[in-house]
């Protein structure tokens, strides 16, 4: 295809290799697939994916690029667990020296606790590889999203095995069904002793896990009456965690077995019961649809979208990947509406930027965590069963000044005062922004735009940073570092904070 933004001509190969997916608006070029090739006077910009890859998909109708994506079961993955998810876990008692003295005890917890805290950043530098090299991106994507909605925290949890356990759970079932993969969440050991279920009993049910269920996980808020979360904590009671294997045990003795009424249904029920009941909800279906929607293309859909997408999931019987499969292929997929109109999480923002970078990863694994911590979002520890927020709520005036802060961080080593984390990254700045295409400030323009954006600059982006690079000497004598500083710029302006 070739695509013309102002006076300039530039031959794209789009994945869809549909012309209904580029869409021309002025000087404003709109890109379905973010992951592109730019032919750039007879040399090569590699924007994401190979010229392989993107090849290959150029050459095939887009439903079978979509099958590819979504289906991705078929293709090898050789990343291994982290060295210590591998090994058996110690039993508790063992670990902490059921015959020591009280302060070897002590000391051993505390020991224990450190080497916990040891894992969990291992833990969060091996997830934050998968979503840079993993040969399935929308596989770790989903991963992403299943961790926000049956938002788990390692503060209450207190065990990284068991938050690796958890994530391996949201990944085999990412794109699964509906009723297997509330299953596979109720009978998580963390999810257990997050919400307090591994110690309800009948003779005093635990409400949080049901409450969280019936109002975060499933129906939404107004769904649900008092009486429904009563009964669904009974049929819960007995559903309980081996601590030592970290498994999940159902401890009948404990388990609630008269007779219940939950949502209209009597009878001696049980969580399969209550779980059934619930993926099989018409409000289950909407709820789902709705938040699977605002994740991948805009916040607020419109009704129909939502009513069509329900529709299916019913007719699907709760499976995901024909739903998936809508959503990549629709035309409001692709819209205007759809395009740059979510803002980055703090993860979309620092895995970007490497990827954008062709960047190493730093080294540092606190870090690393220090600064996602600082924009807002640390993996394994959302704020609340809530999860994140996102959307506006990802940027403030404090939040904003991190993510420049850490763009310096990143690009040039160092960032502004007050900083706790040092990124540097290590990445070739003539591979960034080559020599041939610093002729003029126009051309540095041009190409760092599809390197950082995928997509031509907003008219009040290109304006700020025009006016940026006049003030530096010609582009032909830029040293590493003013190409640094240039990159650093464009990932401080409004459109680079947008997805």
């Amino acid at each position: 295809l070739i695509a013309r933004a102002g006076t300039d001509e530039y031959a794209v190969l789009l994945p869809t290799a549909n012309q209904r997916d580029l869409v021309s608006v002025g000087d404003r070029l709109l890109v379905s697939i973010r992951e592109l090739r730019l032919d750039w006077e007879g040399k090569t910009v590699n924007v994401g994916a190979s010229l392989g890859a993107i090849s290959a998909a150029a050459r095939r109708r887009p439903e079978e690029v979509v099958e590819q994506l979504v289906e991705f079961q078929g293709i090898p993955d050789s990343f291994r667990p982290p060295d210590w998810a591998a090994d058996a876990p110690a039993p508790r008692a063992q670990a902490a020296g059921a015959e020591a003295t009280p302060e070897e005890q002590q000391m051993a917890r505390m020991e224990r606790r450190q080497e916990e805290r040891r894992q969990l950043a291992d833990l969060r530098s091996w997830w934050i590889e998968r979503m840079l090299y993993s040969p399935h991106p929308l596989q770790e994507k989903l991963t992403l999203f299943w961790h926000g909605h049956f938002a788990t925290g390692f503060r209450k949890v207190s065990s990284a095995r068991a938050m690796y356990l958890q994530n391996q759970t949201f990944r085999e079932h990412a794109n699964g069904n509906w009723e297997e993969i509330l299953v596979a969440v109720a009978k998580d050991p963390a999810m257990l002793v997050y919400l307090d279920n591994a110690r309800s009993r009948a003779a005093a049910p635990n409400e949080n896990f049901a409450r969280e269920l019936l109002e975060l996980f499933t129906l939404g808020e107004g769904h649900y009456t008092e009486e429904d979360v009563r009964e669904a904590a009974r049929a819960f009671t007995g559903w309980s965690v081996d601590s030592d294997r970290l498994q999940f045990v159902f401890r009948a003795r404990h388990h609630d077995t008269g007779r219940k009424r939950f949502m209209g249904r009597r009878g001696t029920l049980d969580g399969y019961d209550v779980l059934r009941q619930l993926a099989r909800h018409p409000r289950s279906a909407a709820f789902m649809m709705d938040k699977l929607w605002e994740y991948f293309a805009y916040p607020e859909p419109e009704p129909e979208i939502v009513e069509a997408l329900s529709e299916q999931f019913r007719k699907e019987n709760g499976e995901f990947r024909p739903i998936l499969k809508t959503i990549f292929l629709s035309r409001a997929f692709y819209s205007h509406q759809s395009f740059r109109t979510q803002i980055k999480s703090p993860i979309q923002f620092f895995v970007g930027a490497i990827r954008a970078l062709e960047a190493d990863l730093p080294r540092n694994q606190r870090a690393t965590a220090r600064a996602l911590r600082a924009l807002g979002q640390e993996l394994f520890d959302p704020p609340n069963v809530s999860g994140w927020l996102g959307g506006t709520a990802w940027i403030s005036t404090g939040s904003l000044m991190q993510r420049y802060r850490l763009a310096d961080a990143m690009v040039k080593g160092f960032a502004s005062e007050g900083i706790a984390f040092q990124l540097r990254t290590r990445f070739d700045a003539d591979r960034v922004l080559p020599r041939y295409a610093r002729a003029e400030r126009r051309q540095c323009r041009e190409y760092l735009q599809w390197r950082l954006y995928q997509s031509l600059l907003r008219p009040r982006d290109a304006d700020l940073f025009d006016a940026y690079i006049a003030r530096r000497p010609p582009p032909s004598r830029w040293s590493e570092e003013e190409v640094k500083d240039v990159i650093s710029f464009m990932m401080k302006t409004p459109q680079y904070q947008l997805t």
